[in-house]
């Protein structure tokens, strides 16, 4: 999670000294810049988080213990050197390499530093995330030896016995609760009993504890587990503790906070039986409180004739009665989780999405279509072969307008775009049942969902090139105009749809170049 940058600054004359320390690596979270200063240099201002020293003059006078708090040094020098250093000089560095150091010494001795260093990071860390998740938690957290001592808690103990962390660490239940020594040695209401029962089980229990505070009495639900030292003897016990004193509150709060939803909504316990409904569900469907309480989710379902919608989790048509209104509800369920992490049950609410649904379905439906025509699109193409080729086999019928071009440059494109209208309604009508797409410009495809066989393949061809040139000769007056068609079958498993749609392409070319106005069925000869 952490990333560490750290600036090695080397103080010495051998340069050989930075090549071996950066051969050094304990960890792909440090990250380690190295900069080196001669002798001539070494009145340079120190900047370094890593400081290593190994010049014969003494150091600069800026490196004082003060500095040392904020960065790391190391002294490099002989032994009769080190002799004259004060016990307060030494106590400035984090490590002293006595010279002459060989290669190996040096690497030794730096991996040592910097696996110190992550050792304290690694310690910061996993304290930090324990200080964190516990602060997160809204119950009481305690952490106390098998003598009582509190040693860490969380905020929520905190706010709860009215005390800092300071003052609870190190302190026992007597002091931390308020209570009297006459009452503590009683051992009532001070959890004494229930410390000696997970030390005697070894094992995580819990307990209903009564405790008694400053304030009075309070109920808690607490999980209390053991904590083991290495060689398996107790150390203390961890404890999370819910108050539950106010629970029997907890029924007519939870009403008046569904009553305040702006959604329908109801709570159901882990067998799916509704518990309690809110007054808008109740309005919605016109049916009472009372009589949806008790029943099955299901059963509920039934009672306000609720149909799903095939294909779309989670959605339903509805009907008001108070409006006569067929709506599409949408429900969201989350479950309901106690302080210990278990289900006790799930909130269930309903939302309106009739209008987000027609939307939905428009712009669907606006992606997948041509706006001139209103057949389907290429990009629709390409998802309708993808996810029917398992299913069928396909027969693509390409169709290209002849001499469309003459009549946009002849009478303009508009009159052009009513006769692709026309081109399309004429498709329309003769393949009621098939998926039928404008790719673009005056080119047409019509997708034959199971393969049929090579004569029906050519009468279905010859059938619409017919019908094409009689429409346009005697109806629309554009003698010039006609369809050529080109053919591609899914005859073989392995052809992708990216090679299919090529073939019938290929195909269509090859009824271009012999005249127009005619069909060709795609064959291994073309390619």
């Amino acid at each position: 999670m952490y990333q560490c940058y750290y600036n090695v600054v080397v103080y010495s004359r051998d340069n050989q000294l930075i090549e071996i320390l950066s051969d050094v690596h304990v960890s792909e979270r440090f990250h380690l810049t190295y900069f080196l200063f001669t002798e001539e240099e070494q009145e340079n201002t120190i900047a370094g988080d890593i400081i290593i020293w190994d010049l014969e003059a003494q150091p600069v006078s800026s490196l004082d213990t003060q500095q040392s708090k904020d960065h790391i040094f190391v002294l490099c020098a002989e032994q009769a050197v080190l002799e004259q250093y004060s016990e307060k000089q030494m106590a400035v560095y984090a490590a002293v390499w006595q010279k002459p150091m060989t290669k190996v010494y040096v690497q030794y001795s730096y991996r040592k530093l910097l696996e110190k260093l992550l050792l304290e990071k690694e310690y910061w860390l996993t304290k930090n995330y324990l200080d964190t998740t516990i602060d997160t938690i809204p119950d009481m957290i305690w952490y106390k030896d098998i003598n009582g001592v509190h040693w860490k808690v969380n905020d929520s103990f905190c706010k709860a016995v009215d005390k800092t962390k300071e003052q609870i660490t190190g302190r026992g239940h007597c002091y931390i609760w308020d209570l009297d020594m006459a009452e503590y040695k009683k051992g009532e209401y001070v959890c004494l009993e229930t410390d000696e029962t997970v030390q005697e089980k070894r094992e995580t229990c819990l307990f209903e504890e009564k405790v008694k505070c400053k304030d009075g009495m309070r109920l808690l639900k607490t999980y209390k587990s053991p904590i083991f030292a290495e060689n398996g003897e107790i150390l203390g016990t961890v404890g999370i503790a819910h108050d539950i004193t106010n629970l029997s509150n907890l029924y007519i709060e939870l009403n008046i906070m569904l009553d305040s939803l702006p959604f329908s909504a109801a709570l159901l316990n882990t067998e799916d039986v509704i518990q309690s409904v809110n007054k808008r569900l109740a309005g919605v469907f016109g049916i009472a409180k009372e009589k949806m309480t008790g029943t099955t989710f299901r059963e509920w379902e039934s009672m306000a004739s609720l149909q799903a919608i095939e294909g779309i989790r989670k959605k339903y048509h509805a009907h008001m009665p108070a409006t006569g209104e067929d709506i599409i509800l949408e429900m969201l369920k989350e479950n309901l989780i106690d302080v210990f992490g278990n289900v006790v049950g799930s909130l269930v609410m309903f939302r309106d999405v009739t209008l987000e649904q027609k939307v939905y379905e428009k712009t669907l439906l606006d992606a997948n279509t041509d706006y001139l025509t209103g057949l389907f699109n290429r990009r629709y193409l390409n998802e309708y072969i993808e996810n029917n080729r398992g299913k069928h086999r396909l027969t693509l019928l390409f169709l290209d307008v002849d001499n469309f071009k003459h009549v946009n440059d002849t009478y303009g494109h508009p009159v052009g775009d009513g006769v692709l209208i026309d081109i399309a309604n004429q498709l329309k009508k003769y393949f009621r049942e098939q998926k039928i797409f404008r790719l673009g410009g005056d080119e047409f495809l019509v997708v034959l969902p199971d393969l049929i066989d090579l004569k029906s393949v050519e009468r279905t061809g010859e059938e619409v090139r017919l019908l094409m040139e009689k429409r346009f000769r005697e109806d629309l007056n554009y003698p010039m105009l006609s369809v050529s068609i080109g053919v591609a079958r899914d005859t073989e498993e392995s052809i992708s749809p990216d090679d299919l749609l090529k073939r019938g392409d290929a195909a269509l070319y090859q009824a271009k170049q012999k005249g127009k106005n005619c069909i060709y069925i795609w064959d291994k000869r073309i390619s």
